[in-house]
């Protein structure tokens, strides 16, 4: 056994203590965290709870572009829609388009390539005569 696996073994075996093993990561109520040579971290339940809303929140707002990457992705899009293409025939002819189809309708309909290039969801041959589903 090299020095390493010893050092290891040794670290594991005894560098548990009664608080952490309870709360893994967290230092709340340690009575010896003055002395102790673990990293220190304080669990903040409510800076937790701000750090998950703003996530949650941030996710699922608004369009994740850019004005750059939208100019980018309208420039290879509209002449292919304006030849009649589907959305799902260009993405699977320009991979480092890198959106899915879902998402791309998704643009198309929320007006993001309008100002840019001029597409609208009117562009799409099947989005004309297609039926909307009843949920």
């Amino acid at each position: 056994m090299d020095v390493n696996a010893k050092l290891i073994v040794y670290f594991t075996l005894h560098s548990t203590t009664k608080r952490r093993d309870r709360s893994p990561g967290a230092c709340n109520g340690c009575t010896n965290r003055r002395h102790c040579r673990f990293n220190k971290y304080k669990y903040s339940p409510e800076n937790a709870w701000n750090d998950y809303r703003y996530t949650l929140v941030d996710s699922r707002q608004g369009v994740n572009l850019t004005v750059k990457q939208a100019k980018d992705i309208a420039d290879v899009i509209a002449p292919l829609l304006k030849q009649g293409l589907s959305p799902y025939q260009i993405l699977a002819s320009h991979l480092e388009l890198g959106i899915s189809e879902k998402t791309l309708y998704n643009y198309i309909e929320g007006d993001v390539f309008h100002e840019i290039a001029d597409i609208a969801a009117l562009d799409l041959r099947r989005q004309v005569s297609r039926k909307i589903s009843k949920k």
